[in-house]
C-alpha cells in the first residue's frame, strides 16, 4: 500500500467510518510503518472529539467583524513608527538631507559675502578718510608747547541758564 493509498483513507476516516477491509488495510499499513501509528492515532482522536463536539454557529455579522478586525491591525501597522535603521536602508531621508545641506550652503556662503562686501566698504571708507584727513605738519608739533603755556581763560558759563535748569 503506497503512502497515497493511506492518505485517502485518512481523508475517508473524517468523512465516514471505514469499512472492515479499508481498516485491515490501514492495519498492515501501519504495521510495515510503525513511525505513522502516533499520526494515526492523534488523527482519530481528533477526528472523534470533533464528531462528539456540537458545531460553534457564528454570528450573522461573523465575516464583517472578522473584516474589521483585519482592517484595524492593518492600519496599526501602517501606524508604527519605522526604526532608524528602515528610515535609512529606504532613502527617503535622502531629499530632505539633500534640502537641508542646499540650504546650509546657501547661508554658509551669504554670510561669507557679505562679510566679504562689509570689508571691502571698510576698505574704502577707511582710504577716503585718509585722503579728507592730513597728518599735521612737523612746525605745528613744534609750536605745540608753546600753545600749551598759553593762559586761555575757561568758557563762561551762564549762571543764569544752569539755575534755571535746576
Amino acid at each position: 500500500m503506497a503512502d497515497k493509498n493511506y492518505q485517502e483513507l485518512k481523508e475517508q476516516s473524517w468523512i465516514r467510518e471505514l469499512t472492515s477491509t479499508e481498516k485491515a488495510e490501514l492495519q498492515s499499513f501501519l504495521s510495515e510503518h510503525p513511525e505513522l501509528q502516533s499520526e494515526w492515532e492523534g488523527d482519530v482522536c481528533l477526528t472523534e472529539l470533533l464528531e462528539h463536539e456540537s458545531l460553534v454557529v457564528p454570528s450573522s455579522n461573523f465575516t464583517s467583524l472578522v473584516m474589521k478586525e483585519v482592517l484595524r491591525l492593518e492600519k496599526a501597522r501602517n501606524r508604527r513608527p519605522q526604526s532608524l535603521w528602515t528610515h535609512f536602508i529606504t532613502g527617503r531621508w535622502i531629499p530632505r538631507v539633500s534640502l537641508a545641506a542646499v540650504a546650509a550652503l546657501v547661508l554658509f556662503l551669504s554670510v561669507h559675502q557679505y562679510q566679504q562686501n562689509a570689508r571691502a566698504e571698510m576698505a574704502l571708507s577707511v582710504d577716503r578718510m585718509m585722503k579728507v584727513v592730513t597728518v599735521p605738519q612737523m612746525e605745528w608739533l613744534q609750536d605745540f608747547e608753546a600753545i600749551n603755556c598759553l593762559q586761555v581763560p575757561p568758557p563762561s558759563t551762564d549762571d543764569g541758564l544752569m539755575q534755571a535748569l535746576e
